[in-house]
């Protein structure tokens, strides 16, 4: 796997922010992830690289999926919460198999999303990310009142969509990087604490890099 391609961002992310409305600091937009729910329960995923050069958007779209879940599990109640951690979980088990990595279904017969597509609304989610000058990264939720019931939905439709088009040395970091979140948040804070908008994403890419680190031999 070539750590190299991502291993700047990932250092970089240290310095993570985590605000959701405009701020008074110079923002440079880096990529932009769009999730499209039609009324027939179909569901688009589509990236857009604002200012990002194209070898290093997939790098940002891990890490936005990552501050997405951060973000909805934060928003979610406890039982919504327990929910999804456990259908994420299943879709890293799906992925990291005994037979190596595999591009597993996180939506077939998922019980979140059987539960959405029940009653589904048409309606369309942006996800921002940004650099901020001397600051970090961040991103920003549009529509702002986006409804808390499609969250869930959404982050599962966003892990799936990168399942199948990462190349497989970012899908590597990805499973690994959702599996270090559910840990944070099984053994080390709690979803509705604000600080877990930046320290859960922030522990799950850390240990992720490290892990494959270690796997590769090399030192980063």
């Amino acid at each position: 796997m070539n750590l190299k391609k991502y291993f700047r961002y990932f250092v970089f992310f240290v310095l993570l922010s985590f605000p959701l409305t405009a701020f008074s600091q110079a923002t440079k937009p880096l990529a932009s992830s769009h999730i499209a729910f039609s009324k027939d329960g179909k569901v688009k995923v589509s990236y857009l690289p604002l200012g990002a050069s194209p070898q290093d958007l997939d790098t940002y779209k891990i890490e936005t999926a990552m501050l997405f879940y951060a973000f909805a599990m934060n928003k979610l109640d406890s039982a919504a919460q327990k929910s999804l951690m456990t259908q994420v979980q299943k879709g890293v088990s799906s992925i990291a198999t005994d037979q190596g990595l595999k591009r597993g279904d996180l939506i077939k017969n998922n019980p979140v999303i059987q539960a959405y597509v029940k009653n589904p609304v048409e309606q369309n989610l942006e996800i921002k990310f940004s650099e901020i000058s001397g600051k970090g990264n961040q991103i920003e939720i549009l529509p702002q009142a986006f409804p808390v019931s499609a969250l869930a939905p959404a982050v599962l439709y966003f892990f799936q969509d990168l399942t199948n088009t990462l190349p497989e040395g970012g899908l590597r970091l990805m499973v690994l990087a959702m599996g270090g979140m559910n840990k944070w948040y099984r053994e080390i804070g709690k979803a509705s604490d604000p600080n877990s908008l930046i320290q859960a994403p922030v522990y799950a890419l850390n240990l992720a890099v490290d892990i494959v680190s270690k796997i590769s031999g090399k030192k980063m």
